[in-house]
This record gives structure tokens, C-alpha cells and sequence, in this order.
């Protein structure tokens, strides 16, 4: 949560006695205040140079210094602060007075609940000066930035206002023939077109504005340079902005761009499009040919994990995307620290991995110790404000022995954990503990006891009511989990097996068996009349999985369930990386009535967000919500938020998860969920006989 700024106040009053009290009254509000006292103008610009202020608050009765003399004093030294005039005399005549000597407001001392209205106003109508005071410094660096990009870039860029040329690249004005921009801009873009082709032109940019500035696109358009000599080209029209004003982009593409164009595609397709630094897929791409190397070459590499530390506090300073061009410059500078030849990525939001050829240990930290001195004594300037970062590595070799490139990564995330515990130079190797079995031995155990445990059929299938709390007798609703027994029957902890599946690539396979199980207990459930409807868990493998829907589709339908008996569960952190493939399992489902429930809701400052991008009927409030449910209030109070929240919205089914106790049931009970699961209704159990009734 972001910590409130105090209230700088600074009030000429009858005493210090008056300030203080001033303080205790806004306090007793709710408003964060430091209201300090001032006798004259020497005095109020020491405080203002020492502190600054927010607010100056002037005693209307008070003539040495007047309320005229502080507005004129301010207007010299610091215009945007405001003046509040006070009075204990409070009239119409009065309120004339103070505003001609330039207070924005009079506040009659006599009626607190003034003085804090006032106060309060005001001070929000500070804090929106500021952030519209940041975000327009933001903004001008994002076009500043943009200005750069398209100075830089190999495509034919113009912006046009009114049909007229006001600013081009100098690719743009060479493909016209021209040497400067002061000899094309003010020129009109159809002068440039050929006259039979004006037409088809005019009505693009007509159209272009009609929709909203939607962009568009001409194919074979001929164009006229300079020099009379004539070409062809596409050109695309789309919405931007100059200087805070509306215009449109204008993008020219010659046959000759094509190759160009495509090598840029692939430069694209490597590249992260926030920092330029190459992406997270092409540095693992090149991660497995490093791997595969040194166990043919016996060649030696490291791999550095560089983490930012402080982001949230960044964040709270400068906003997202502040934290963003932050972001993009700490990578510009290890860039510029570790040279153009080396492999360096954004390995994710805040971090960034490094591959060093050639690199033992000792060479590895002294590189590191290098990028992390760069980084941590750099003072980054964003958006008029200046931040610094504190910063860890791990580091993890490459060789002939590192099993695979998941457990070298794993290492170096260890690493850097390892790091950030340090007290000093914030930099880790990782070492192998004695006894310590690698991550690849690990998961090969692992991989062998779940293919041996479904041809032994040592997994079950439990299952754990959903009950509803607005008379829903239409469906008995149960989720299912999975459970694994080892060779003596005793059960494995799920965080184990379940973890080791998604490691080992075997987790769309434990999807299948739950499905095909699922299907087939819904199949015996309506033999004995009941109408179930089962929730299945369905791991990130599944989804990804292109073939997955219509594997899904042919066995709903073989086992004609096509009404929605059964239903996949997605967790929410799944469903924000697979936005694309939810979808199409969406769409490829709809035939076959297969809904989907999206778990772990209600995190996050927007847990909304993503139901922007998927329409997901089901949502189940995250567990770690419900943990300790009774003692937490804000828990209990974020818990009744998202269900009002829901409402609102309109078609979604809220599930309340992890009901343990009675206490925890009542307490949900007020707040409209819509169903609750939990040990208190029924834990997991392997037969579907639970008396909905009961309740």
C-alpha cells in the first residue's frame, strides 16, 4: 500500500499554541498534517527553502505580515502554492476581502467541520497538481523517447496535421528526395501523390478521421519525390500525438522495405519491446545451444542473474511506468558496462540474466561485482525525479555436469536469494551443498514414480462438495483432487507429486487420467439419478497444449457430457500468462458446454483485470484470503469487497474455498457468496454421497 505523504502546512496564527492545535483538530480527521508556525516573511522563506510547503494558511486578523504581503511573497518565490485565509469574524465581507487579496478560500475558525472541508479539498487538490505534474514530465519523456526511436528507425515515418507535413524522419525525407525538414514541412501529403491516386487517398484520410482514428491502410500508391521521378508504396495512417496535439502517423513502405521489413520481424521476435535487450525466449533458445555445447566441447560459461531489489519502493515513487523506463535504462547500462558481445537478456519484470562464454567463477563474480558497482552507484533520472537501486546476483556455471538449463536457472534464482542475504557485496556462486541431489536427479526420481504409480493405479480421485448459498438444487457440485499413494499405501503431499509433474513434463498427462476419471464418475453418477457437476484442476502444460480442446471436445462427446457437468479450473496466475490460449479453449469448448473456473481471485490491486480479456463465469477466492479468516479483518473486509465487487459486475458465480469452521462459515454467510467449500461442509472424500440437504 502506498504510504501517504504528510500535509506541509504552514500557518500565520495567532501563536504557536494555534498551529499545534491546528494539527491536533486535521489529525483528529484523518488528515495527515504538519502545520508550523511563522511570524513573518524572512521566516516563511526559510521554511519554504528549508521544507517547503503545500498550504499557507493566514490569519485574516493578523496585518504584519498581511494577506496581500504572503500571496505577493509567494508569487516570487513559490506561485503554485495555494493561501487559505482565517478569520474568527467570518462574513460575506470578509470572504470579498480575502479572495481580492488573492486566498483561494476563507475558513471560518468558528466551525471546525469548515476548516477540515477546506483543508481536505484542497489538499486533494494538491496531490492531483502533483501527479498531473509528474505524469505531463512522464509524458514528455515518453515522446522524447518516442522522437528518438523514429529518428532511429529504418522506416519512412512522417507525422501530418490538416493534410500538411509538420515533422518526417530522415529516412522519410530521403525517400521523397529531400535533404531537410524545413524544405518539406508545411507541404501537403497529396502534392506527393500522383493525381490519378489523389482520390483513392483523400478518402483513406477522410475515412481515417471519420473512425476515430482508427489506423489504415492503401496498397500501391504512387508517389511523387522531389525530383519528379515517380514510386510506388503502401502507406498506413494511425493516430498520434505532437507536442500534447492530435495528428496522424503517416508510415510509407516500398516494395524495396520487404526484406528490411521481415529482418526486422526477427529482430522482433528476439527482442523485449520495453528494453530492446533481447527477450526471454531467444536468451533460453541460446541458453540450450550454450548447454549443448559445453557436454560436446567441454567449454566453460556462466550464467548471471541480476535482480532489482527496491522496486516496490520505485514503483510507489515514480508509478508503473516510471518503474518501466527505469527498467529500460538499468538495461541499457549493464549493456554499456558488459559490452555488445555478451548475451544479455530481461529475464523477467524486475531481473535480467547474463551469459558469460568463457567465464569461471572468479571471472564471473568480478564481471558481476562489476555490473552490480554500475548499477548501485548510477542515480537514474525518470520523469524529473532521481532514484537509485539496490541490486543482487547469483551466479551459476555452465559444464559438462549442470544437468539441464531449467536447474542452471533454478540455481541462479538460488543464488540471488542467497545474495540478497548478504551483508555486503550482494553477490552469490552457487555451490552445491554436501549430499545435495540436483534438481535433475531429483525430478528423474520423480518422473519414474508417477509413470510407475498410473500403471500400478496408485492415484485417486477425491471428491469435495460446493455448496450453495442462494438455494441452487439444480446441479450437486464437487471439485476434485487428486491424490497419489506410494508402494505402502501411504498418500504423498500434493505440493509434492503435483510440483514434480510440472517439472517433468508429466502434468498434462495426470490431467488426462483426472479428466477420463471424472468423466467416468459422472457417467456412474447419473445411473444412480444424481445430476453432478464436477470442477477438474487443469495445469498450465494442458493449456498451452494446441491438441488439448480437441482431445477434450472428442471425450465429452463420446461420453455424451456436453451440458456442463464438467468444468476445467484454471488458477488466475495461469489464465493472466495463457491469455491467448484461454481463449481459444473458450472457443473451441463452446460447442461441448465445457465452463471454466478461474482460482486464486481476488489478488493484486486489479483482480478484475484479466476478465477484461476472458469471459470467465466462475471465480474462486484465493485460499491465502481465507487463511486465518476470523482474525483478519482486512482479509474478511477484502473477502466482502470482490463479492460486492461481483455483484456489480454482473454474471459471475463467486466461491468462497476453505471454510474450516463454523465462525468462518457465519461470517461468509452475510456476505453474498454465492457457494463456500471447505473441511467445515466436507473434506475430500472418494465417494459422491454428500447430503446437499443438509444444510
Amino acid at each position: 500500500m502506498k504510504k501517504t505523504t504528510p500535509l506541509r502546512l504552514i500557518a500565520f496564527h495567532d501563536s504557536i499554541n494555534d498551529a499545534l492545535t491546528l494539527s491536533s483538530q486535521l489529525r483528529n480527521a484523518g488528515i495527515q498534517a504538519q502545520a508550523r508556525h511563522a511570524e513573518d516573511l524572512p521566516q516563511l522563506h526559510e521554511l519554504l527553502r528549508a521544507e517547503g510547503a503545500d498550504l499557507v494558511l493566514h490569519l485574516l486578523e493578523l496585518t504584519e505580515p498581511s494577506l496581500f504581503e504572503i500571496k505577493q511573497a509567494l508569487v516570487t518565490h513559490a506561485p503554485a502554492i495555494p493561501v487559505i485565509a482565517m478569520t474568527h469574524a467570518y462574513d460575506k465581507a470578509a470572504l470579498d476581502v480575502s479572495i481580492a487579496n488573492g486566498a483561494i478560500d476563507l475558513i471560518d475558525l468558528g466551525s471546525p467541520l469548515h476548516l477540515i472541508h477546506v483543508i481536505k479539498r484542497e489538499a486533494a487538490s494538491v496531490q492531483c497538481q502533483r501527479r498531473l505534474e509528474m505524469l505531463d514530465k512522464m509524458h514528455q519523456e515518453s515522446e522524447r523517447r518516442c522522437h528518438s526511436l523514429m529518428d532511429s528507425s529504418r522506416d519512412a515515418i512522417a507525422y501530418v496535421h490538416g493534410g500538411m507535413h509538420i515533422y518526417a524522419n530522415a529516412v522519410y525525407l530521403e525517400t521523397f528526395g529531400f535533404e531537410r525538414l524545413e524544405d518539406m514541412e508545411g507541404t501537403p501529403l497529396l502534392d506527393h501523390v500522383k493525381n490519378t491516386d489523389q482520390n483513392r487517398l483523400r478518402e483513406l484520410m477522410k475515412g481515417h478521421q471519420a473512425d476515430e482514428g482508427s489506423p489504415a491502410t492503401l496498397e500501391e500508391i504512387e508517389f511523387t519525390r522531389h525530383d519528379e521521378t515517380d514510386f510506388k508504396a503502401s502507406i498506413s495512417l494511425s493516430p498520434a500525438t505532437i507536442e500534447g496535439e492530435p495528428c496522424t502517423q503517416v508510415l510509407i513502405r516500398t516494395q524495396n522495405d520487404t526484406r528490411a521489413l521481415e529482418e526486422q520481424i526477427n529482430y522482433l521476435s528476439q527482442r523485449d519491446l520495453m528494453t530492446g535487450l533481447y527477450n526471454r525466449q531467444y536468451f533460453l533458445q541460446q541458453l540450450e545451444a550454450s548447454h549443448a555445447a559445453s557436454r560436446e566441447q567441454d567449454r566453460e560459461a556462466a550464467l548471471i542473474h541480476v535482480q532489482i531489489g527496491n522496486t516496490q519502493e520505485i514503483k510507489s515513487k515514480l508509478g508503473v511506468a516510471g518503474l518501466d523506463m527505469l527498467i529500460t535504462d538499468a538495461g541499457k547500462l549493464i549493456e554499456k558496462i558488459i559490452g555488445p558481445e555478451t548475451l544479455l537478456s530481461r529475464y523477467s519484470a524486475h531481473a535480467f540474466a547474463i551469459l558469460m562464454s568463457d567465464h569461471d567463477a572468479a571471472a564471473a563474480k568480478l564481471s558481476t561485482l562489476r555490473i552490480l558497482k554500475g548499477l548501485n552507484q548510477h542515480i537514474f533520472e525518470v520523469g524529473g525525479q532521481s532514484v537509485t537501486v539496490k541490486t543482487a546476483a547469483g551466479i551459476a556455471l555452465l559444464d559438462q555436469a549442470t544437468p539441464s538449463v531449467n536447474e542452471l536457472l533454478n540455481r541462479a534464482e538460488r543464488a540471488t536469494l542467497d545474495a540478497e542475504a548478504q551483508a555486503s557485496e550482494h553477490v552469490a556462486v552457487y555451490e552445491p551443498k554436501a549430499g545435495e541431489v540436483t534438481q535433475g536427479e531429483e525430478d528423474e526420481r520423480w518422473s519414474l514414480m508417477l509413470k510407475n504409480a498410473l500403471k500400478a493405479n496408485r492415484f485417486r480421485l477425491l471428491y469435495q462438495p460446493m455448496l450453495s448459498l442462494m438455494g441452487d438444487s439444480s446441479r450437486q457440485r464437487y471439485e476434485c483432487f487428486l491424490r497419489l499413494l506410494d508402494e505402502n499405501g501411504a498418500a504423498i503431499s500434493p505440493s509434492e507429486f503435483i510440483a514434480a509433474a510440472d517439472r517433468t513434463e508429466l502434468s498434462h498427462i495426470l490431467d488426462h487420467w483426472v479428466i477420463l476419471n471424472a468423466l467416468q464418475a459422472i457417467g456412474e453418477a447419473r445411473h444412480r439419478g444424481l445430476n453432478v457437476q464436477l470442477f477438474v484442476r487443469l495445469s498450465s502444460r494442458s493449456v498451452a497444449d494446441s491438441e488439448f480442446p480437441s482431445w477434450l471436445s472428442e471425450r465429452l462427446v463420446a461420453m455424451q457430457v456436453h451440458d456442463g457437468s464438467l468444468a476445467l479450473e484454471i488458477s488466475e496466475e495461469v489464465v493472466a500468462n495463457h491469455l491467448k490460449q484461454v481463449k481459444d479453449l473458450q472457443r473451441q469448448l463452446s460447442n461441448v458446454k465445457c465452463p471454466i473456473l478461474m482460482d486464486g481471485f481476488g489478488l493484486g490491486d486489479d483482480p478484475f483485470r484479466v476478465l477484461n480479456y476472458v469471459d470467465i463465469q466462475w471465480l474462486k477466492i484465493d485460499r491465502g484470503l481465507m487463511e486465518s479468516f476470523t482474525t483478519q479483518k482486512a482479509h474478511q473486509v477484502k473477502v466482502r469487497e470482490l463479492i460486492a465487487a461481483s455483484k456489480d459486475r454482473g454474471g459471475n458465480q463467486l466461491i468462497v474455498a476453505n471454510v474450516e469452521d463454523a465462525s468462518t462459515l457465519q461470517l461468509v454467510l452475510g456476505d453474498g457468496a454465492d457457494f463456500v467449500q471447505g473441511n467445515f461442509i466436507q473434506p475430500p472424500v472418494e465417494r459422491l454421497d454428500f447430503d446437499f440437504n443438509a444444510f
